[in-house]
């Protein structure tokens, strides 16, 4: 377990604090459409409240540090029923939390494949 992400049972913790801090997001929904924020722990606040709340198939938390090709490191999360920011902390899980929450939904297989595939090429934030 780090400073900065942790798991309880089914539930993701990501939070700010420590050399390694998230620097960006994109939210990937059902529709293909993107959102994406980025900046500072408040420019990400801001922009996460704005994001559209139903649909969500994969949050990306792009870190600020690098990996052996000089990309931004990046957490995938998916597959869960709430996708929360609370200002200070990321929470991923099939259980409410408090913090703004947008709405994960079910999708069909081969569809979302697709739009993982998508997602996971994209180191780009």
């Amino acid at each position: 377990m780090s400073e900065y992400r942790y798991i309880d049972g089914d539930t993701n913790y990501y939070k700010f604090g420590g050399e390694v801090y998230p620097i960006g997001f994109k939210i990937y929904y059902s529709d293909y459409s993107v959102y994406t924020g980025k900046g500072n722990k408040e420019d990400l606040k801001h922009a996460w409240n704005l994001a559209p709340d139903q649909d969500v198939q994969i949050v990306i938390l792009y870190q600020n540090t690098k990996d052996g090709m000089g990309r931004n490191t990046r957490m995938v999360y998916s597959g869960v029923d709430y996708y929360i920011f609370d200002g200070d902390m990321f929470v991923f899980s099939n259980e409410e939390h408090s913090g703004t929450i947008l709405y994960g939904v079910w999708m069909e297989d081969r569809d979302f494949r697709e739009l993982f595939n998508n997602a996971w090429s994209d180191y780009n934030i």
